[in-house]
C-alpha cells in the first residue's frame, strides 16, 4: 500500500495540523485551533457542479467511516434559482433544493446525497473551521475574492486539494493553477487530485482510480484517507506538478480524438493521436516544468484519463 513506512503510519494515526511558524500565533486569519485539539478534521467542498457534488458524496462516506473526520461535509453552492421540475414547478434556490431533496437536480440529477452533506451558499460559512478544503470549481471562475472568503473561515492549519483543470499564463509562459491558489491562500499547502473519473460513474460507485499529487509527504496519507474507498482507488505520488499538468493538457488531446471521430477516421488513426498526444504532453511538461516526473504520466491522471476522455469524455463530444 502507498505510504507504508512507519513514519507515514504515524501520520495516519495523528491527523492534526503541523505546528508551523506561519500560523504560530493564529492571527493571520482569525481561526481557532479547536478542531485539531480534538484530532478531528472538518471537510469543505468548494463547488457544486457535477464533479464537486460527486466528490462531496464520496468524501461524506469516508467522513462517516473514519473517526478522525467530522461527519458533516459542507458543500459551497454558487446559488441560483432553478425549477423543481424541468418543464414546470416553482423556482427555488439550488442550495435549498439540495438540502431538502438531497439531490443536486441541476448538475447531478438522480444521485442522492447523504444527509451529512449540507449545501451552503455563503463561502465563508461553508469553510468555517475547515481543516481540509477541496476546490472543485471551473478554472475560469477562480478569483481572489473566493480565496479571501475561504481564508476568513477556515482553520489556521488548513490544507487544500485542487480538482481544478487548466493552466494560467503569466508573462507569456504557462503557470500552475495550484501556484495561484497557494499564493492567494497565503502559502497553505495545496495538493492536486486528477484521474480517469466521470462524475456520474463515481457517484454510482463504479470502480475507478485517481492520482493524488502532493509535494508534502505527510499530507499524502491524510488526503488518501479522505478520498480512497473500495471503488475509488487513490494512489499518492510526490509530484503535484505532474499530476496537475496531466489534467490541464489532456483536453487538448481529447479534442484531437474528437476531430478523428468527426472526420470518420479509423481506430488506427485515433490510437496514433492518443499515443503522440501523450508524448507531447510529456515533452511540454519537461520543457516548462523540468522537475516533472515522467512516470506520473503513466498513473491514472495521465494515460488512463487520456484514454477515457478520448473515447468517452465530454471534451471529445465537444469536438
Amino acid at each position: 500500500p502507498t505510504f507504508s513506512s512507519p513514519q507515514s503510519r504515524r501520520h495516519l494515526a495523528f491527523l492534526g495540523g503541523r505546528t508551523d511558524d506561519r500560523w504560530g500565533h493564529g492571527t493571520q486569519h482569525g481561526g481557532s485551533m479547536s478542531i485539531n485539539s480534538k484530532l478531528v478534521h472538518r471537510v469543505c467542498v468548494v463547488g457544486a457542479g457535477s464533479w464537486g457534488t460527486a466528490v462531496a458524496k464520496l468524501v461524506a462516506g469516508n467522513c462517516k467511516r473514519h473517526p478522525e473526520f467530522e461527519e458533516l461535509v459542507t458543500l459551497w453552492v454558487h446559488d441560483e434559482k432553478i425549477r423543481t421540475f424541468p418543464a414546470f414547478g416553482e423556482m427555488r434556490l439550488l442550495s435549498e433544493v439540495i438540502n431538502t431533496t438531497h439531490v443536486n437536480t441541476k448538475y447531478l440529477p438522480g444521485v442522492y446525497l447523504p444527509d451529512t452533506v449540507v449545501a451552503e451558499p455563503d463561502l465563508a460559512k461553508a469553510a468555517a473551521q475547515a481543516t481540509l478544503v477541496i476546490i472543485a470549481v471551473p478554472h475560469e471562475y477562480l478569483h481572489t475574492a473566493m480565496f479571501s472568503k475561504i481564508l476568513s473561515g477556515c482553520a489556521p492549519n488548513c490544507r487544500v486539494c485542487s480538482l481544478v483543470k487548466g493552466l494560467d499564463v503569466v508573462d507569456g509562459r504557462p503557470s500552475l493553477v495550484s501556484d495561484r491558489i497557494r499564493r492567494d491562500l497565503l502559502g497553505l499547502d495545496v495538493a492536486v487530485l486528477m484521474g480517469a473519473n466521470i462524475a456520474s460513474e463515481v457517484a454510482a460507485a463504479e470502480f475507478c482510480e485517481a492520482t493524488l499529487g502532493t509535494n508534502v509527504p505527510e499530507d499524502g496519507p491524510i488526503w488518501q484517507r479522505v478520498f480512497n474507498t473500495d471503488f475509488f482507488r487513490v494512489n499518492v505520488v510526490l509530484d503535484a506538478t505532474g499530476v496537475e499538468l496531466c489534467g490541464a493538457l489532456k483536453p487538448i488531446i481529447s479534442l484531437g480524438a474528437g476531430f478523428c471521430d468527426g472526420m470518420d477516421c479509423g481506430a488506427n488513426t485515433k490510437a496514433s493521436i492518443v499515443r503522440i498526444g501523450l508524448e507531447e504532453m510529456i515533452r511540454f511538461s519537461k520543457l516548462f516544468f523540468p522537475r516533472t516526473r515522467t512516470r506520473t504520466f503513466f498513473e491514472s491522471c495521465g494515460v488512463a484519463e487520456l484514454i477515457v476522455s478520448s473515447y468517452g469524455g465530454r471534451t471529445r463530444r465537444c469536438a
